[in-house]
């Protein structure tokens, strides 16, 4: 049985100003009128597909947290990791663990230190080079952040633990979040600050607006064609991703492992519009 693997992004907009949605057109004519904005082949399947693994931005959870691996996870990432309870961080953003206590930042930066000094042959020296490296790769201070579309169910903490294996590809699916997703965030802004606050208040605001989308590769990486599986309801929020894919247009070093018999990479992704009408927006 094949394995469908997603790689899932979420938008947290919160909008104070917006216009009048207008009304969501037939399938044929959505996708004459994408193809005619985009510029390229898009194909209206409404075959959603169910979600077996999906691939998250790597979040390494504190080690008073971790648990021993077990069983297979639901998520996908560049480390395996099993936690004591899984949580997702409060704030939105793209998914990250900073810490907010000063002296757990130090002693995280000197073991970082002393890992890329063992491994470079090199001494540890105030202010050098490798502790330069360790602030900038490993943790920031302030508040975590949470970008993938993960169960509301979940418990909200501070940070980020979630139980993963580790994924192969990870690293080209990271590239491409990297390439499309202050691409979709800006054009989602731009065509919700263009709605109508009170439709957002009454209607919008009371739902997620989910698109679920294959997107077709070639063997170099380059941007083909795009299927809609599931639309969301909204032309201009299914539209957003496919602009967004075909302005990166290119992503470099594409695993020939991906390529199916029918010569394309194929990519599943679900995008996920959440509004709270009444804070000011904000990405």
């Amino acid at each position: 049985m094949r394995v469908v693997i997603f790689a899932v992004s979420s938008l947290f907009i919160h909008l104070a100003f917006v216009l009048l949605l207008q009304e969501f057109p037939a399938d044929y004519f959505l996708a004459k009128e994408l193809e005619k904005n985009a510029g390229i082949e898009v194909e209206i399947v409404n075959q959603p597909q169910e979600l077996t693994q999906q691939v998250v931005r790597q979040a390494d959870a504190p080690e008073n947290q971790l648990d021993d691996l077990k069983e297979q996870a639901k998520y996908l990432s560049e480390q395996a990791q099993r936690v004591l309870v899984q949580t997702r961080a409060r704030k939105t953003g793209i998914t990250k663990n900073r810490v907010p206590q000063p002296q757990f930042l130090q002693d995280a930066l000197e073991e970082k230190s002393r890992q890329l000094a063992s491994e470079d042959g090199d001494e540890i020296r105030e202010d050098s080079k490798l502790q330069k490296q360790a602030r900038r790769d490993l943790y920031e201070v302030g508040p975590s952040t949470m970008g993938d579309s993960l169960p509301e169910d979940m418990a909200v903490g501070s940070f980020t633990a979630l139980n993963t294996d580790k994924f192969t590809y990870y690293s080209f699916f990271a590239r491409i979040e990297d390439l499309i997703r202050f691409r979709w965030e800006s054009r989602v802004t731009e065509a919700t600050q263009s709605f109508d606050r009170a439709y957002v208040v009454q209607v919008i605001g009371r739902k997620s607006w989910n698109t679920q989308i294959e997107f077709l590769l070639d063997p170099q990486g380059e941007f083909v064609k795009a299927r809609i599986l599931k639309s969301s309801g909204m032309f201009k929020y299914d539209q957003a991703p496919i602009l967004a894919f075909k302005e990166a247009r290119y992503f470099p070093n594409p695993p020939q492992e991906l390529v199916r018999d029918d010569g394309f990479i194929h990519l599943v992704y679900s995008f996920q519009v959440n509004f709270n009408p009444g804070w000011m927006a904000h990405r």
